[in-house]
């Protein structure tokens, strides 16, 4: 499956903003850019075929990744914290599908 991704990693020193976004295979996205998403601040993110987001960025202070599908015309997002090991298994089970837009099991919305 292919979507728009979008990143920033100090480890990899790439930077791809989300308006410039890139084509990528959901493979490849899993296996080199989520795994450099490891340091403070780093995240990265897909696009799907409506435009709508799901993205990740680590908090090192709690060690987990926050996951939300940002919901601009709600002034918050959907989302919650999770281990490596579960937001990684979240972006391989994408289907291609577009992204529930209240985000996806025990995501919470959080007003910005």
């Amino acid at each position: 499956m292919i979507y728009k991704a979008f990143y920033y990693s100090a480890s990899l020193n790439r930077d791809v903003a989300a308006d410039v976004a890139e084509s990528m295979n959901l493979d490849v996205f899993c296996s080199d850019v989520i795994k450099s998403v490891k340091e403070k601040d780093d995240f990265c993110g897909l696009i799907d075929s409506n435009g709508n987001t799901l993205q990740t960025i680590y908090e090192e202070e709690i060690e987990a990744y926050w996951v939300e599908v940002p919901r601009p015309d709600l002034n918050g997002s959907y989302g919650m914290h999770m281990p490596f090991d579960c937001m990684l298994s979240l972006f391989q089970s994408l289907n291609g599908d577009d992204f529930p837009l209240e985000g996806f099991a025990h995501f919470e919305f959080s007003e910005w």
